[in-house]
């Protein structure tokens, strides 16, 4: 009888042999696009200029009388037209530049302002606006058109105690916008001669009324410096042009 073989059998584990996943040396990055910029808007076209030539003053035959005016009449939109720097002409092709004001800086028309383009020469040597003291500056000078003569009265001012019953009378018999000649005929005392020079003349009022709300006026007074008529007396057309040469506005006659 053969011997008995043993009916127990080894059994043993099998390793595991799923495959790993592979191992990438050099990863793919994923690359972002930079966003395209938004796209730039379309260039706006600068509204027009409202902008009105008035020629009532051009028919003068005496050139340091002849004026015509530009008026900025932009109800729509209120745009202010800086002016310096256009160009006036006349029908003969004659340029002229309108200037800059008393300190170098462009003259802008705001809405409802007007500027009175002198042919001339300024009287006062320089471009200016008119404020409620320049009555004072056209003492004695032929300015055309003639300025408004309504200036502050001093004798509204807050008048010191110092002052005797003599010289508030005398305060209140001056004119307005003048600048009165003082001297030992005058009958008024030292510190009544020193308040009038203070206060009635241009700088004075200026000091008095520079903070008024209705200090500046509405209008600039612009020369062009010519010795010669700009403007013909009977047949014109006058044409005004922007810095960049481009026709704002014209008018005939």
């Amino acid at each position: 009888m053969p011997p008995s073989q043993s009916t127990n059998s080894s059994f043993f584990t099998l390793p595991d042999i799923t495959t790993p996943p592979p191992i990438i040396q050099n990863p793919i990055k994923k690359v972002t696009q930079p966003t395209p910029p938004s796209p730039a808007p379309p260039a706006s076209t600068p509204k027009k200029l409202a902008i009105r030539i008035n020629s009532g003053g051009a028919t003068y035959g005496d050139f340091s009388q002849e004026y015509i005016s530009l008026e900025n009449f932009d109800y729509d939109n209120k745009q202010t037209a800086v002016i310096s720097g256009m160009k006036l002409q006349n029908r003969d092709r004659v340029l002229a530049t309108i200037g800059k004001d008393e300190y170098g800086n462009s003259v802008a028309l705001n809405y409802g302002e007007r500027a009175i383009i002198a042919t001339g020469e300024s009287q006062l040597g320089k471009n200016f606006k008119i404020n409620k003291c320049s009555g004072y500056l056209a003492q004695g000078k032929n300015i055309s058109p003639s300025m408004s003569f309504s200036c502050p009265r001093i004798s509204d001012l807050s008048l010191p105690r110092n002052l005797n019953n003599r010289c508030i009378d005398y305060i209140e018999s001056l004119s307005s916008c003048v600048s009165p000649t003082i001297n030992a005929d005058t009958g008024i005392n030292n510190d009544c001669a020193e308040f009038v020079s203070q206060h009635a003349s241009y700088a004075g009022c200026v000091t008095d009324h520079k903070n008024d709300y209705d200090f500046n006026q509405p209008e600039w007074r612009i020369y062009l410096g010519k010795n010669a008529e700009m403007w013909g007396n009977r047949h014109e057309n006058i044409q005004l042009f922007d810095q960049s040469g481009n026709l704002v506005t014209e008018t005939s006659y």
